[in-house]
């Protein structure tokens, strides 16, 4: 009597904790994904600055800082 009390608690809790499981795996991916996304933009970014200031080191005379000025 009591295993086929614990046997249907088991089997009830298995459906319940299921669509939980799936919907936890899928939100994991996700954030995979969005974490993946963020990471690019900031290289992107991290990339442009560091190549605005390169160029803003080549700056040395009023011609070079006008043609800086002007590709901003």
């Amino acid at each position: 009597m009591q295993e086929n009390i614990l046997n249907a608690f088991a089997e009830q809790t298995k459906n319940l904790y299921s669509p939980m499981q799936k919907f936890s795996a899928l939100f994991v991916g996700n954030m995979e994904k969005m974490t993946e996304f963020q990471l690019n933009a900031i290289k992107s970014y991290a990339e442009v600055g560091i190549g605005q200031m390169k160029k803003a080191t080549e700056i040395k005379d009023a011609d070079s800082m006008r043609t800086f000025s002007s590709a901003q």
